[in-house]
């Protein structure tokens, strides 16, 4: 008789634990959902955009969890998190490698000082030795004003999407998309695991 009201308590202590362990985790927000957040937060995403970039991540990870590579797509995110930035100028998160707006071009407009290159309608240039310059990136010629809007071809996080990639390929058995550049898609907004 005793035995009974024991494991009545036993089986309470139980259910408080997994509850209070599920509203933890309910509390808390998956590597999914900070990535997301991260994208979102830079690129100003609209409620349907940042479901689609949610969602996208999310089945990205169920991918990769399927496969045996969760590891993988985490080290990933976290890279992602950690090494990507957000290009204020242009509202878009990357973890490309930033490149140098550094190369003047000289546009040909003369100048005695930088807002006659603004009143002439030439935003972001500046006046050098009398004549309106604009700030190119050296890496692609595009205009740009900070380098953060220079990117190069190395992706920051390239050696974690690859391990993703191979990892993923050799447990579906199409090993050879991990050598020619396949990888998980990517959702609307997010940066890929393979590196685009």
């Amino acid at each position: 008789m005793n035995a009974l009201p024991n494991l009545r308590r036993a089986v309470g202590a139980l259910l408080a634990v997994a509850t209070l362990g599920l509203l933890g985790a309910a509390c808390s927000k998956s590597v999914p959902q900070a990535l997301c957040s991260t994208i979102c937060d830079c690129e100003h995403c609209a409620t349907q955009t940042e479901d689609l970039t949610c969602a996208g991540l999310e089945a990205q990870l169920r991918v990769a969890t399927d496969y045996g590579c969760d590891d993988k797509w985490n080290a990933w995110a976290d890279c992602a998190q950690a090494q990507g930035a957000c290009v204020e100028t242009k509202a878009t998160f990357s973890t490309m490698q930033a490149g140098h707006c550094t190369r003047l071009y000289d546009i040909g407009l003369p100048c005695a000082q930088t807002s006659e290159c603004g009143a002439l309608g030439v935003k972001g240039a500046t006046c050098i030795s009398g004549h309106c310059q604009m700030k190119q990136c050296e890496e692609s010629g595009q205009s740009c004003t900070v380098d953060a809007e220079c990117v190069t071809a190395e992706d920051k996080c390239g050696p974690q999407a690859t391990d993703l990639a191979a990892c993923e390929a050799a447990a579906s058995g199409h090993a050879k998309a991990a050598t020619t550049g396949a990888a998980p898609p990517s959702s609307p907004g997010a940066p890929s695991p393979a590196g685009g």
